[in-house]
């Protein structure tokens, strides 16, 4: 992942979060990886990474560039009321975890 640049950052204080829209220039290299932009979001904002949700990547065929929405929660409560059980597991990463043991 070259560069990560922030096109969007808005701050829902009816849902407590803060929501990204992302753009992720990474020539010569595959998409990043939803691990890898956590990682990347939550060291940027300087966040623990359990409250970081990558919502969605977009990548068109044959450009090097991604376009992430991504959510940042100030309270795993919150994360877990609002946010679809499919995407806490999709972010998670336990089927990874299982494929691993």
């Amino acid at each position: 992942m070259k560069d990560l640049k922030i096109l969007e950052e808005n701050e829902n204080k009816l849902f407590n979060r803060l929501e990204l829209y992302v753009e992720i220039n990474h020539e010569q290299s595959p998409t990043p990886t939803r691990k890898e932009i956590k990682s990347k979001i939550a060291a940027l904002k300087g966040v623990n990474e359990n409250l970081v949700i990558v919502d969605s990547i977009k990548t068109s065929f044959g450009f090097p560039v991604s376009y992430v929405r991504i959510r940042i929660y100030k309270d795993e409560n919150d994360l877990k009321k609002l946010e679809p059980k499919y995407l806490i597991k999709r972010n998670t990463f336990e089927e990874e975890q299982k494929e691993e043991s």
